[in-house]
């Protein structure tokens, strides 16, 4: 058996400045969560107690927004530490207190500029160009086996929306998909080299880069029911392929494709509540450069369900908000263990999370909020359950 207990703490410090042509907004936020983990064998013994700081990053942001004639520009930066602590933890039956040291770190910096123009009465415009950057490092001179690694990419896009009539809008969307490695997949890309279950030894890994196509449909149906239908495609070549079972390996594969439609609802049912119903669709291709990559699940990609679906409820009435949502999501497929011909199906489930929100004043918001409300165990990924029900408490204040 095994438990988990994570305690999280976020502050979050923002500013807002309006001008006669726009605003400005700079935002700063912290991180500070702790996690104890308790394995025991089927005994009961104790085999494993220890405590992770597992997230002390911090981040800035800051947006801006300028209008000027039929131009509404928008600019700004995100710039994220991610970092982990040091913990310690004991080995039973043989007690062996050892320390935990951070073994990598990443900083990430996103820089956009956009223009939304209405080109007339019927045409409007998105254009954008966004700079984003990754900068990898061993946080811990024991750390060895964490290379330094640079990334960096530049995202164009380009979106036209056109006013069929007064109850009717369709558009359409060219975006340049880049990401960088996440924090984990940095990590064990370069962990466990000579083992000879690891995939990909030896390769460079290279940040996923692609094109995003998306078209579809918004109606306003009635004066309470709103609908939204589109059609997307992503091409993402180098498509990072992280393995998460041992000796999770990282590597690229030569191409993923994702297509599927995303269906979204809002219905109002009175003045102070409405229903909002969304549904998407999803498949998945690949082509893969390793002699494992289509045993088990040929050609899709793992872990990527058919089908997700949510249902949630809206009411807002001053001093009271409350949101409730229950999330569908379909069953997963996916090659295990990785490089061999067999694989396994995970199955489908729904979970429902709730918030309240109380005004106690003008400018303080008092939110309570329960993820997962009836402590629903599935797992995202084969062997890696969920932390289950979760409790927030969140106070806003605004000077």
């Amino acid at each position: 058996g095994a438990y988990w207990e994570t305690d999280l703490k976020r502050y979050e410090f923002a500013w807002k400045h309006h001008t006669d042509s726009g605003d400005w907004a700079l935002t700063y936020w912290k991180n500070d969560e702790q996690r104890r983990e308790v394995n025991m064998s089927t005994t009961g013994q104790v085999e494993m107690d220890r405590v992770v700081p597992s997230d002390k990053s911090r981040g800035w942001q800051l947006n801006a927004t300028h209008k000027q004639g039929a131009h509404n520009y928008g600019f700004g930066f995100d710039y994220r530490q991610m970092r982990y602590g040091y913990g310690w933890y004991n080995v039973q039956p043989v007690v062996n207190p050892s320390g935990i040291y951070p073994s990598q770190k990443a900083d990430l910096l996103g820089v956009y500029v956009e223009d939304n123009r209405q080109i007339n009465e019927r045409w409007t415009s998105n254009i954008g160009l966004r700079y984003d950057s990754m900068k990898g490092r061993r946080d811990d001179p024991r750390g060895i086996m964490v290379p330094d690694k640079d990334y960096s990419g530049v995202s164009p896009k380009l979106n036209f929306s056109f006013k069929n009539n007064d109850t009717t809008a369709t558009f359409i969307g060219l975006n340049r998909l880049w990401r960088a490695p996440s924090m984990a997949e940095f990590y064990w890309w370069k962990q466990m080299p000579t083992n000879p279950g690891k995939l990909g030894t030896g390769l460079d890994l290279k940040p996923e880069k692609g094109w995003e196509y998306e078209i579809g449909v918004a109606r306003k149906v009635s004066d309470k029911y709103n609908t939204r239908v589109s059609l997307y495609y992503q091409d993402i070549k180098d498509f990072i392929n992280f393995t998460h079972h041992f000796p999770f390996s990282v590597y690229n594969i030569d191409e993923a494709k994702l297509w599927g439609v995303e269906w979204q609802n809002n219905y109002r049912l009175n003045a102070k509540s409405s229903i909002i119903f969304n549904y998407t669709n999803q498949h998945t291709a690949k082509n893969g450069v390793l002699a494992g990559d289509n045993l088990g699940l040929k050609g899709e990609l793992d872990y990527r369900p058919r089908h997700k679906l949510t249902l949630g409820y809206q009411y807002d009435a001053k001093p009271w908000q409350l949101r409730y949502g229950m999330d569908y999501t379909g069953s997963q497929m996916a090659n295990y263990p990785y490089g061999s011909a067999s694989s396994i199906r995970m199955g489908g489930y729904v979970v429902h999370n709730i918030a309240a929100t109380y005004a106690l004043r003008e400018n303080s918001l008092l939110t309570l909020s329960v993820n997962n409300v009836f402590d629903k165990s599935y797992s995202e990924q084969y062997g890696y359950p969920t932390s289950g029900r979760w409790f927030g408490v969140s106070l806003q204040h605004k000077l």
